[in-house]
């Protein structure tokens, strides 16, 4: 493969340390309470390890967090329909 195609692929992906909606190099790794908003409902998490541009405030999740996400959002629902 050329250095170019490389090149082209990784920047659609992101480059580590650089945020995928500004492009800013300013992203450095965080650890904070998380608001979730579903169907009107809020639902926080604590101690959310993720990724935070400095630049514009997009937040990166891993695919780790998703499961936290899911259980406090079932959790949640749960605590509705009983």
């Amino acid at each position: 493969m050329s250095s170019s195609r490389r090149s082209s692929r990784s920047r659609r992906a992101g480059k580590a340390g650089t945020c995928p909606r500004c492009g800013a190099a300013r992203v450095v790794p965080v650890m904070e309470d998380v608001v979730l908003r579903v169907h009107g409902h809020r639902h926080r998490i604590p101690d959310v390890p993720h990724e935070r541009c400095q630049g514009c405030g997009e937040r990166i999740f891993g695919i780790e967090v998703a499961g936290r996400f899911d259980a406090a959002v079932l959790k949640g629902r749960s605590k509705r329909v009983a």
